[in-house]
């Protein structure tokens, strides 16, 4: 019987001391050690991805190094490593190095380099053109592919490349083929990747073994959920989700599937966002963070978020009252940070108001109170909370969601501040449901919370509809222009109002100053504000 080890691990984006000691744990493992060959994912080595560390010539040579000392140290396994591979003329690749006691037996270079959204492969390296013979292996022929490869029929890669280097392989013959991966997760994604490796078992006749990243690097989360499926298409096992954990494949595969329980979705999503909470926090060599606690849903939220992910004693909020603060705001606040068990700041922000507004008696114009004296409010809370950040150490989360970013309904430097903004990839609708959904594990937010208007609180009886459409509708037309790309006249016809539209696209267009300063935004979208969604900020049309 022959015993593959998925190692579904979590590796850290240009950790390459820290990525090979991970390594070496897994190996030393009584599992590794009796399994005839261990897998890691994509890049496992480097962290995915590494960006412009590759560039750097000693990032090379430490990456060169350790895999000669993984090979050295574990002489008597078998294992395959995700890592960067350079030739002598500096063409580097994104390659699985197979060592087999001790020695490389292989070295697969990827063939299909994404470079649409999050992904900029091409610019890093090269992608293999010549055909890949699979390896022989124990009286096994094995095809290799990593992550991209075997995406080829999807959508997103339709038309992208010419050549499908797994059938490529699978057309030679195949006792089972390897997939390594940094696939990042997105809802939905899971199915995808089942869908597009079914075709190829099926279609084939062999087993697929997909073995994924987990674990969050800045803005990508991957969800892991490493699995096993048989020539029929059906899982023969599945590692869990957002957690390391090692799957063991024995081959001849059982004929009998595995029962598999779909996720709901918004608890993909609530574990997603606590992952990748986690793993910025602890990556930064940090361990506590700072929230603006307003009393309303997205401070709720992100607060309820950070305590999932960190723990309670770690998650310190600050409470910034106004004269414009609510009583509600105020005893909404005090009961989330009590039913949370986190510590409570409450630093009333009037007084240094005042001030402001003293200085800039002379410059402002004294008839009207305006955005600029709004914006003031906003920022003071900000720079406060800064200096808690600085004086005691940790990172400041941000608390604004998709919608308010996408239409600019923040303050920067205010609002914005921060090192992550967890939500910010969550629809305003998305928020209550995510909320709800943290309260059914500990119940922290009064129903209030999720009744009440929303509002910024930053005049007079304000709310958020006094300047947006509900937000029923506001993100369908928001999801139709910035996930799906659909023109103003395509969303008019999906039964929405002209002004409405013309309305909403403008604030879009107008706010992509904002978005470009925005802190990292954890991506659990198709289409995330960030490094995948790159908009020119100075482009108005020229005017004589």
């Amino acid at each position: 019987m022959l015993k593959i080890l998925l190692a579904q691990c979590n590796s850290t984006c240009s950790d390459i001391e820290g990525n090979r000691k991970r390594i070496e744990s897994v190996l030393s493992t009584q599992n590794a050690q009796a399994a005839d060959l261990v897998i890691f994912p994509e890049l496992f080595l480097t962290g995915y991805p590494p960006k412009d560390h590759v560039f750097e010539s000693d990032f090379m040579q430490r990456c060169d190094q350790a895999l000669k000392e993984l090979a050295q140290k574990y002489s008597q396994q078998s294992f395959i490593l995700g890592t960067i591979t350079q030739s002598e003329d500096g063409v580097r690749c994104n390659s699985a190095v197979w060592i087999d006691q001790g020695q490389i037996l292989a070295s697969y270079q990827k063939a299909l380099l994404p470079s649409y959204d999050v992904f900029f492969e091409p610019r890093y390296f090269k992608g293999r053109k010549q055909l890949f013979e699979p390896v022989s292996w124990k009286n096994y022929k094995v095809a290799i592919s990593i992550c991209e490869d075997f995406w080829f029929r999807d959508g997103k890669s339709s038309g992208k490349y010419e050549t499908d280097p797994v059938i490529e392989q699978l057309e030679e013959g195949c006792d089972f083929l390897l997939n390594l991966s940094a696939s990042p997760f997105e809802e939905g994604k899971s199915k995808n990747r089942k869908d597009l490796a079914s075709y190829y078992a099926q279609k084939y006749q062999t087993p697929f073994l997909f073995c994924n990243m987990v674990g969050g690097n800045d803005d990508l989360i991957f969800d892991g959920q490493s699995f096993i499926m048989s020539a029929q298409g059906n899982i023969q096992g599945q590692a869990k989700s957002f957690s390391s954990d090692l799957l063991l494949c024995e081959f001849p595969l059982s004929s009998k599937e595995v029962s598999v329980t779909e996720r709901d979705s918004i608890a993909d999503v609530a574990d997603a966002l606590c992952l990748g909470v986690y793993d910025f926090v602890r990556k930064n060599q940090q361990s506590k963070v700072w929230i603006a606690l307003s009393g309303g849903i997205d401070s709720a939220c992100v607060a309820q978020l950070a305590c999932r992910a960190l723990g309670s004693k770690n998650v310190k909020l600050v409470f910034m009252p106004s004269k414009y603060t609510r009583q509600m705001s105020h005893d909404d606040a005090h009961l989330i940070a009590k039913n949370l068990g986190c510590s409570l700041d409450v630093i009333p922000i009037s007084e240094a108001i005042n001030t402001f507004e003293k200085l800039l008696e002379n410059s402002f114009q004294p008839e009207a109170t305006g955005t600029a004296e709004e914006n003031i409010q906003a920022r003071t809370r900000s720079l406060l909370l800064m200096a808690l950040s600085n004086h005691h150490g940790g990172l400041v989360l941000s608390t604004g969601n998709k919608s308010e970013i996408a239409v600019g309904y923040c303050t920067l430097y205010g609002d914005m501040v921060g090192a992550l903004n967890p939500l910010g990839d969550v629809w305003k609708s998305q928020v209550y449901r995510l909320s709800n959904y943290l309260n059914q594990t500990q119940v922290a937010i009064p129903d209030r919370v999720y009744t009440r208007a929303p509002s910024a609180e930053l005049k007079e009886d304000q709310e958020d509809q006094d300047s947006l459409p509900s937000y029923e509708i506001l993100d369908a037309i928001l999801s139709l222009r910035i996930e799906k790309k659909y023109s103003a006249s395509e969303i008019i016809a999906e039964g929405f109002s002209d002004e409405t539209v013309s309305k909403v696209l403008d604030l879009v267009e107008k706010s992509e100053f904002k978005r470009s300063q925005s802190p990292i935004i954890l991506k659990i979208s198709s289409v995330a504000f960030g490094s995948g969604r790159l908009y020119p900020v100075a482009r108005t049309s020229y005017e004589d």
